[in-house]
């Protein structure tokens, strides 16, 4: 009898065992509106580019770049450079995210912003050194490569429609 009990007691257990695990519970608000709110400021610090782009001289064949033209795609390429920089490090202060493919739109975001960056300190030491009639390429930088700079993970749009919790916290994240 005794072996009988043992035996319902270790089938029971097992039993137990293998019941589906419970349901993942919801993410906290107040962490996903924190989290939400730093990667929207990260994307902030770059999608306000424009104002230092459109400081940059735009150069055709009836209007080569002279030396006078440095200073301005200098200026532009320093303050893109700043804003990219305040992207990334924002993006790196972001801790775990609090919904499905969080983390890849905050890795995306650091490897590319952090390969940008290169690119544009490359581009600014080309400007600072180049002569004046070779500034058309770190001009042509800052208006097509600057502009449709784009990071290649996952976007937010897509996030905040496939995480409902993201669109609930939306409006309360004051970046955002």
């Amino acid at each position: 009898m005794l072996r009988n009990l043992i035996g319902l007691l270790v089938i029971a257990a097992v039993a137990g065992c293998s019941s589906p695990p419970p349901a993942p519970s919801p993410p906290d608000k107040a962490a996903t509106t924190a989290w939400l709110d730093q990667v929207c400021s990260g994307e902030k610090a770059v999608y306000t580019r424009g104002t230092a782009v459109s400081k940059a001289p735009k150069f055709t064949v009836d209007r080569p770049p002279v030396e006078a033209d440095r200073a301005a795609v200098v200026t532009a390429l320093t303050e893109l450079r700043e804003m990219f920089a305040k992207s990334k490090s924002v993006f790196d202060a972001i801790g775990p995210a609090p919904v499905a493919q969080g983390d890849d739109l905050v890795a995306a975001n650091r490897r590319d912003l952090g390969a940008f960056i290169a690119k544009i300190d490359e581009t600014l030491e080309n400007a600072r050194r180049l002569p004046a009639e070779q500034l058309t390429g770190p001009a042509e930088f800052v208006t097509k490569d600057v502009v449709f700079w784009n990071p290649s993970g996952p976007k937010l749009p897509d996030l905040i429609k496939a995480q409902p919790v993201l669109a609930e916290v939306y409006d309360q994240a004051p970046n955002c």
